[in-house]
């Protein structure tokens, strides 16, 4: 496993497109139950948004649909980040979302003061499912 950095360019890396396996997808969402719009908004090969309810949308860089350009409010985002971008890809999607799943490493939740701030602000935390 290659792990990636953050870094200043907002921009993310090559690292970071890595296809969430089909069956996990459907296990986590099954786990949260979504309801009303909800949006996959690095969909990739559309692991998490062939699972969610009819009411949904998808962001995918590579298809020319850009998370950060997306500013419609929405239920629920569910999805697999890019890692590089961590920080900026969390605080946009707590920016338009009223609840927000990660399927990532707990590391880069638990890594800074901003983001720990941020996490607070927007409600805290949930749940961690491992």
């Amino acid at each position: 496993m290659t792990y990636t950095r953050p870094n200043k360019t907002k921009t993310s890396t090559p690292n970071d497109v890595v296809m969430t396996n089909p069956e996990t997808a459907r296990w986590i969402v099954n786990h949260f139950n979504p309801s009303g719009l909800c949006l996959d908004p690095c969909a990739g090969k559309n692991a998490f948004y062939d699972c969610l309810p009819e009411t949904k949308e998808r962001c995918e860089i590579s298809d020319g649909l850009d998370f950060f350009l997306f500013k419609n409010p929405v239920e629920w985002i569910i999805t697999n980040p890019p890692f590089s971008i961590f920080d900026d890809f969390l605080l946009h999607s707590f920016s338009i979302a009223n609840n927000v799943v990660f399927f990532c490493p707990l590391n880069k939740v638990f890594k800074s003061k901003q983001i720990d701030n941020a996490i607070v602000s927007y409600g805290g935390i949930k749940e961690v499912v491992m």
